[in-house]
């Protein structure tokens, strides 16, 4: 575990989900910069990502193949 503010992240979506799979992401410190992208080569999109994050906290997305979108849920 980092021991102070993380100053930039990048977390990348899984390349091939399931429809109505969940991704929970949870931070025990601080991300300044986050960045959430799409995998490289996928036609999916994101919606509701996060662009930094608090220490403990957390969310959920679940994806949805009938129109190959991340929904942000929690």
């Amino acid at each position: 575990m980092p021991a102070g503010t993380i100053a930039a992240l990048t977390l990348t979506l899984p390349l091939a989900p399931r429809d109505r799979q969940r991704l929970n992401v949870t931070f025990d410190t601080i991300v300044t910069t986050l960045t959430m992208q799409v995998a490289t080569g996928s036609s999916h999109t994101l919606r509701g990502a996060l662009t930094a994050a608090t220490a403990r906290g957390f969310a959920t997305w679940m994806y949805r193949a009938s129109n190959k979108v991340w929904y942000r849920i929690g």
